[in-house]
């Protein structure tokens, strides 16, 4: 039996996680309000791969045909919540240009509620975020809040036959997200647009619209195939190979 594990900790800090914006934000803010944890920070990332073979039996004929020669490899994968930014967007007169703002911290008011029809049975909690009246940043820091932790186990079962002394066939059985733990994506961020001094409301804010797999580092969405990701519904894999 082998077994190796790692365990990282980390925490990456900056001004800014892109070099490209997609809306403008209040001009003239200084650097240091925007200083918070990046949108890639992960606090806490673990590993664990173990693989196992059944020792040879000399039991018998029936022992050897149905025990002999199979092995069963796990691993298991957990990480830390990702940054989750809380914001608004405002538009100001004639729509010209949309600025992406931060709202003011309610003190007092708890940040998240338990909630369970959410995913993750919990949601960042409207009530404790108010809108500026006047042009200015709110008070919220930047990535203040965590998405929901990720754990997975993924398991295999594998078998060789030696049809030949040069011919090999190998069965494998792979179980990825073997007990279906839910794992979700970080949550709708955008408490919705102040239009005209209304705040035309976001329906999905605080809570996660996709599961984690089907956005590459919890994001919503990825071009990457969601199967060959972590954080997806259990799904079972049998495959054959030819070894010559």
């Amino acid at each position: 039996m082998q077994v190796t594990a790692f365990h990282a900790w980390s925490h990456s800090i900056d001004i800014a996680s892109r070099d490209s914006a997609t809306f403008e934000t209040f001009p003239g803010i200084p650097p240091e309000l925007d200083r918070g944890p990046s949108d890639f920070d992960l606090r806490h990332v673990f590993r664990l791969a173990a693989t196992y073979e059944l020792p040879k039996l000399n039991r018998g004929k029936l022992a050897k045909t149905l025990f002999h020669r199979w092995a069963f490899d796990a691993i298991y994968s957990a990480q830390s919540g990702s940054p989750v930014d809380v914001i608004y967007f405002r538009s100001p007169a004639f729509n010209l240009l949309t600025i992406q703002a931060r709202p003011d911290l309610i003190s007092g008011i708890p940040l998240y509620v338990d909630d369970p029809t959410v995913g993750g049975g919990r949601r960042i909690n409207r009530a404790a975020f108010s809108i500026p009246a006047t042009d200015r940043p709110g008070s919220l820091g930047r990535n203040v809040f965590l998405s929901s932790p990720v754990s997975q186990l993924d398991f295999v079962v594998r078998r060789n036959f030696n049809l030949s002394e040069k011919v090999r066939l190998t069965f494998r059985t792979e179980f990825f997200n073997l007990f279906n733990h839910p794992n979700f994506a970080r949550p709708s961020s955008s408490l919705g647009t102040l239009d005209f001094g209304t705040l035309i409301t976001n329906t999905n804010f605080g809570r996660p619209v996709n599961m984690f797999a089907r956005g590459f580092g919890g994001s919503q969405t990825s071009g990457l195939n969601p199967l060959y990701q972590i954080g997806g519904p259990r799904s079972i894999q049998f495959s054959l190979r030819l070894e010559h």
